[in-house]
């Protein structure tokens, strides 16, 4: 007889000697048969007490020593409770939980687990609740570890080390709703492994370094993503398209830089957004489009975020809390932003670089909280506002019974007749406040006082702080500032005018000289007539085309005048007179008009006058001297086209 089988005939007799006395409750221990309860927590414990009432239903073991449980349970076959957290265990070894067929809940967190074996769970049917976090696990690898395991519901693996998760592993968890998988070391959702999973209802991946996002096509009862504390550079815009059913999402602490329309759009049913810390410089009005359940919806510590638009919430009817702190680089609320929000009933703005706050940018009638410490306010007119919210505050935590509470609250408002019927209006916004006032962390809220280096809290500050009075200063100095700012108008555009009526003096580059009248005194480089010397000219002559060059330009943009003469049309010939070919705009108008040429050949070939020209008058002055050339170049001629 080996000693492996005389030590099971000795527990044998021990559980007998056990079962006849209802078991011995050992001096650490706490025991309630009545309840069939036993709990030896923090008992340094170094074995699991084999003495115990074998009819117990729930057994705490967390908070010991123990290092091994092999063969230590099959005295407890009515175990729905276990408890081994917080212990040394290092192996769960194979079929040591084989006759617990009727446990729902096994908890071996904060143990020392390196490996899950085949038969670890062998014989959990009806096991509901398995928490394996905080071991030394790195991989789950054997497809057949929870095998077992058909009516699991909530699988915990969080705080392992876990890289790798194999294919196959989860797909006998068929009714799995929760997999907890925080703090790990996981490079991407594990797509493969999670793929059976059809009635997973969160999932948890908070604190893994996973970087790209990518999902199963059939986590359609998917309502609960945690992404927390990962790498994740950026969002694709089919990122979520399968997850329709999501309602919570948390992507706080990443690094993406990014919101565009079309990544959130397909969560139709979300209610909780999370987007803090991570490193996007603006939200756009499209960010959360599409969003109509969205209830919840936090944007802090987002370092480099400059801009929200007055449109981001537009539709996001439903809201309830919006979170909007810490933002270091934001300076403003965006106007209208909590516009048609009837549900919205707390706001959290805290830790911005808000210098001012406009009451009219804030549904101050319906909310209930509202966070604005830790801005850099100027407490002037435009924080008058929050002065007499603050006011009233004073008054609703007196109990008006005598007129000792009017002289505690000497400093305050007006005393209102009852406070279940105060209605005032503060600069054109109605507050309508009955019994619970808004809930202000005025003991946050500062003035800064740049002039002196120095804050002041927003408490002890005066109401001639907040005074709205506008002095005449104030009017003398406005009324000078649009006196200046309307002469400057009037000085550019004199200028302007100035500069369009003077034309860059171009020289005559092309000419083409007649023998008869023409009929259109201003047609342009369209089509030129008939009877033109050396034969008649038909096509049209377009900008582009070069009709002559003299030194680096094309003479371009040809026009025809009227005979320079007033009686004989064939007295003089026409003359052809290239204008500035990238006229200012301004001007453009008049420089198509009143081109003129600025000197013509007569029907020898030779330069005559120079002319200036109008509708109605010819003017002429001599020309002085020889039509100009340009070092090594020809002068300008006649073209024969």
């Amino acid at each position: 007889m080996g000693p492996q089988t005389r030590g099971l005939i000795r527990l044998a007799i021990l559980f007998t000697l056990v079962s006849a006395t209802r078991g011995i409750c050992p001096s650490k221990c706490t025991c309630n048969d009545k309840l069939l309860k036993a709990g030896c927590e923090y008992s340094n414990l170094e074995v699991v007490p084999i003495q115990l009432n074998p009819e117990i239903r729930t057994l705490k073991l967390n908070h010991n020593r123990i290092a091994s449980i092999h063969l230590t349970f099959i005295f407890y076959k009515n175990l729905n409770e276990l408890d081994l957290s917080h212990n040394k265990i290092k192996t769960l070894g194979s079929k040591n939980f084989e006759f617990q067929i009727n446990l729902t809940n096994l908890n071996v967190s904060s143990n020392m687990v390196k490996q899950l074996h085949k038969d670890s769970f062998k014989g959990l049917k009806k096991l509901t609740v398995l928490d394996l976090s905080g071991n030394l696990i790195e991989e789950v690898s054997d497809r057949t570890s929870f095998k077992d395991l058909t009516n699991l519901e909530e699988l915990n693996l969080s705080r392992n080390k876990i890289y790798m998760i194999e294919t196959g592993v989860f797909d006998y968890l068929i009714n799995l709703k929760r997999l907890i998988m925080h703090d790990n070391e996981l490079l991407k959702v594990p797509e493969n492994a999670v793929n059976t999973l059809n009635n997973l209802v969160e999932m948890d991946l908070n604190g893994n370094l996973i970087e790209d996002l990518s999902f199963p096509s059939n986590l359609n009862n998917l309502e609960v993503l945690k992404l927390r504390s990962n790498v994740i550079t950026s969002l694709g815009n089919d990122s979520f398209s399968n997850l329709y059913r999501l309602k919570y999402l948390d992507l706080s602490d990443n690094n993406f830089t990014h919101v565009s329309k079309l990544q959130f759009s397909k969560l139709l049913h979300l209610e909780y957004l999370n987007l803090s810390s991570n490193l996007f410089r603006h939200l756009g009005p499209d960010s959360f489009r599409n969003l109509y359940k969205l209830t919840e919806v936090y944007i802090d510590n987002a370092v480099a975020l400059r801009k929200v638009d007055s449109k981001l919430f537009i539709e996001n009817i439903n809201l309830k809390y919006v979170s909007l702190s810490n933002n270091a680089n934001l300076k403003y609320l965006p106007k209208f932003l909590f516009l048609n929000k009837p549900k919205l009933k707390h706001i959290r703005i805290s830790g911005n670089d808000f210098s001012t706050l406009d009451a009219s940018d804030l549904p101050l009638d319906q909310l209930e909280t509202l966070k604005i410490g830790r801005n850099p306010f100027k407490c002037n007119c435009s924080l008058l506002w929050l002065w007499i919210l603050k006011e009233r505050q004073m008054l609703n935590n007196c109990t008006c019974t005598d007129l000792s509470c009017y002289e505690a609250c000497a400093d305050a408002v007006p005393k209102p007749k009852k406070l279940s019927e105060e209605s005032e209006t503060v600069l054109g916004l109605a507050f309508h406040r009955e019994v619970y006032p808004i809930i202000l962390d005025l003991d946050e809220v500062y003035c800064e006082d740049y002039q002196n280096a120095r804050r002041i809290p927003f408490k002890a500050a005066p109401k001639s702080s907040f005074d709205c009075t506008v002095t005449w200063v104030l009017i003398l100095t406005a009324a000078v500032l649009a006196t200046l700012f309307l002469f400057l108008l009037a000085v550019i555009a004199y200028i302007l005018r100035i500069r369009c009526k003077r034309r860059a003096k171009n020289p005559v580059e092309t000419f083409i000289n007649a023998t008869k009248s023409y009929e259109d005194t201003h047609h342009t480089y369209y089509r030129y007539g008939s009877n033109l010397r050396n034969g008649d000219v038909f096509e049209v002559l377009k900008s582009e085309q070069k009709i002559d060059v003299y030194g680096d330009k094309p003479a371009t943009n040809m026009y025809i005048r009227t005979p320079l003469g007033k009686d004989s049309a064939n007295s003089f010939p026409y003359a052809i007179n290239r204008v500035d070919t990238e006229p200012r705009k301004q001007c453009r108008k008049q420089y198509s008009n009143a081109s003129i040429p600025d000197a013509y050949l007569d029907a020898a070939g030779n330069y005559g006058m120079k002319n200036y020209m109008s509708e109605t008058n010819i003017y002429q002055e001599p020309f002085a001297g020889p039509f100009p050339a340009r070092t090594g170049q020809r002068p300008p001629h006649i073209v024969y086209v």
